[in-house]
């Protein structure tokens, strides 16, 4: 029961993560396509979340059933992936960033066959990971 609530915390800790991101981004100007009454939604929610996480009781599955805390957790999951895509609408594919840095480095004179080699090993593995 204890790993539960352990791990909703934990994705709960990721989601604030996220969320400080975006309101900072979106404090300097660099989100473009994010609605402002979501950014002050997520104020509230980061203003309370050391409120929200200190009343977060073990006995809450027991009380509330545990397909409620599911309810919760898929939410999470589901908000982190929304503000993932806002980011990257926002600012690009940090994959495809990674992938462009690569091939400026192949670029550049004087490379090492063990150089070369490192960065399209690396390549190789971020195109898979991009299939």
């Amino acid at each position: 029961m204890m790993n539960e609530i352990e791990k909703f915390e934990k994705e709960f800790d990721e989601l604030i993560a996220l969320l400080k991101k975006i309101r900072t981004m979106a404090n300097n100007g660099q989100l473009h396509k994010i609605d402002v009454d979501f950014v002050d939604e997520c104020n509230i929610l980061i203003d309370n979340y050391q409120l929200i996480k200190s009343t977060l009781n073990p006995d809450l599955i027991t009380v509330v059933g545990n397909p409620i805390f599911e309810m919760v957790q898929e939410f999470i999951t589901t908000l982190k992936q929304e503000l993932l895509q806002v980011y990257r609408e926002n600012n690009g594919n940090p994959d495809l960033d990674e992938m462009r840095e690569l091939d400026e480095m192949l670029n550049k004179p004087n490379l090492s066959v063990e150089d070369i080699d490192a960065i399209l090993d690396k390549r190789i593995a971020l195109m898979e990971k991009l299939k």
